[in-house]
């Protein structure tokens, strides 16, 4: 809509449409074209030069019309960089001063320092809960091990608690992992003075939404930090954990 290029807006078409083709998206990270085509498609195809039709297309001056061409992609880019600093200004002036501000009780999730474990891991790591902040430091409590965690404000963000009533459950699937309702008995030899030996100690894991049948007897080292065995052994004093 450029008064600049308005009078020969059939030229300009195709070099808008390469601008927005070949525009990165925010929600895909990834160009239209390339999401559609990879990289089959020639986006400066017809750009250059017209196509032409046969013994029926006007003849055209090369010189002028790149010359049209350059001075039409030079007022279509400004326009595009006017537009999207005004969009940056909005979303500025709508942020609030301190985006990454959450309150003790809220879901996060956070960005790996890296990268995911895995391929077909999620992009971020939680549900977590916070705990506590310290500066620009949040401590974060894991749903799953109830370890907590520290990480600095960039790497966190809102979890959408609209998405699950169940945040915990969310994090064992992306983590694909099993959620602990309880430990229900130990086993292992005891020492000559009757106490046991951690490293050979088994501890029966009850798993959340699975029956009692669906027990699995794991080592010390694997349950050593789940809330549910510090639960287990208020109760057995003589283990000595």
């Amino acid at each position: 809509m450029d008064r600049r290029v308005s009078e020969r807006w059939s030229e300009s078409l195709p070099l808008v449409q390469r601008v927005i083709n070949a525009t990165p998206h925010l929600a895909t990270g990834a160009p239209p074209v390339r999401m559609l085509f990879g990289d089959a498609v020639q986006l400066d195809r017809g750009v250059l030069l017209p196509f032409r039709d046969g013994a029926a297309a006007e003849d055209v001056v090369v010189e002028d019309y790149v010359q049209r061409l350059t001075a039409a992609q030079r007022e279509i880019l400004r326009a595009s960089q006017e537009h999207q600093d005004r969009v940056v200004e909005q979303r500025v002036a709508e942020s609030p001063e301190d985006p990454t501000s959450f309150e003790p009780g809220e879901y996060v999730l956070a960005s790996y320092p890296n990268r995911p474990p895995s391929k077909l891991a999620p992009r971020w790591r939680g549900p977590l809960v916070v705990v506590e902040r310290q500066g620009s430091v949040y401590q974060c409590q894991d749903l799953l091990t109830h370890k907590v965690v520290s990480f600095h404000a960039t790497r966190l963000k809102q979890y959408n608690m609209e998405q699950t009533e169940d945040p915990a459950a969310v994090a064992a699937v992306d983590a694909e992992e099993f959620v602990v309702e309880a430990i229900v008995a130990h086993r292992g030899p005891r020492g000559p003075r009757g106490n046991y030996r951690r490293n050979q100690l088994e501890f029966r894991v009850r798993w959340a939404g699975y029956q009692p049948e669906d027990d699995t007897w794991l080592p010390y080292r694997e349950v050593a930090e789940l809330a549910a065995l510090d639960a287990y052994a208020a109760m057995h004093p003589e283990l000595r954990l």
